[in-house]
């Protein structure tokens, strides 16, 4: 499985723009197949400082997500948004079942 985290930090004047955005962005992706969960967080001790968290069967799923119309839209919207440069981490995780059966 893929995690990613993706940090996104906000203009406050834009804020509400964003938002929206990410929840169409969020809609859209958790109808993808092999998207197991997409969430959206903001940091209580930095607001406008946003966590986008996305689970992912396998790399071939994010693959095609990478390429769908609503995650590229998505960051070419919202880059004009952000204060800074979006950090984004990816996780490979071991299936717990592999391991069991390993």
């Amino acid at each position: 499985m893929i995690m990613i985290q993706a940090h996104l930090y906000v203009h406050p004047s834009e804020r509400d723009d964003f938002l929206e955005q990410a929840g169409l962005l969020q809609r859209k992706t958790r109808e993808e197949a092999g998207n197991l969960y997409c969430l959206l967080y903001e940091a209580v001790e930095d607001p406008n400082t946003f966590v986008l968290i996305e689970k992912w069967e396998d790399q071939e799923a994010v693959n095609r997500h990478n390429n769908t119309d609503h995650f590229v839209g998505f960051f070419q919207i919202v880059d004009g948004y952000l204060v800074k440069p979006v950090k984004a981490e990816v996780h490979e995780i071991p299936d717990a079942g592999a391991e069991a059966a390993g």
